[in-house]
């Protein structure tokens, strides 16, 4: 027989950020010489033209990526754009990004078909949480065999929590235009 869980609300999330902080930490893996798996960096927000990357809590291992390898405003400006804009540029080549999307769904569901507890920047209703209510963002989540398992709450600058307020607001009133 199929378990029903209490918290079903926890079972209906997006893909969110998923595939734009997979291209961050592959860029990041570039740039420092270190393998993807091993660099914990995330893009949060919205999936789209406001989404915020966490410069602050990027880490290489347990090391912070400011005291691995530094680099300069410029540097992360440009690893962040090209984060963001991959799914442009794979357009214009190759008409479509559904192989990567594809290969995002395939992660998050084995995540919760085998129970993984694996932590994505997927897309779900804040409540509370950074001080955002009712609206849908990408947030680092641990989701596993009942979706998502926890948020996690993340100690970020001053200047990136503005920036996902400011994300909010933007999914906020994009909202209200279409009711």
């Amino acid at each position: 027989a199929i378990k029903m869980y209490p918290e079903k609300k926890n079972q209906i999330f997006g893909s969110g950020t998923v595939l734009d902080t997979a291209r961050f930490r592959f860029l990041l893996g570039e740039k420092t010489e270190v393998n993807p798996t091993s660099l914990h960096a995330y893009i949060v927000g919205e999936h789209g033209d406001s989404e915020v990357p966490l410069w602050s809590t990027a880490m290489v291992g347990n090391t912070p990526l400011d005291q691995f390898h530094k680099l300069s405003p410029e540097e992360k400006d440009t690893i962040f754009n090209e984060a963001k804009n991959a799914a442009y540029a794979i357009i214009e080549g190759k008409q479509s990004t559904y192989y990567a999307v594809a290969a995002g769904i395939v992660s998050l569901v084995n995540s919760v078909l085998y129970n993984k507890k694996t932590v994505f920047t997927v897309s779900h209703q804040l409540n509370g949480l950074l001080g955002i209510k009712g609206v849908c963002l990408s947030l680092p989540r641990v989701v596993g065999a009942r979706g998502i398992l926890r948020d996690i709450e993340i100690a970020i600058s001053p200047e990136e929590k503005e920036a996902i307020k400011q994300s909010a607001n933007n999914l906020a009133q994009a909202e209200s235009h279409l009711l």
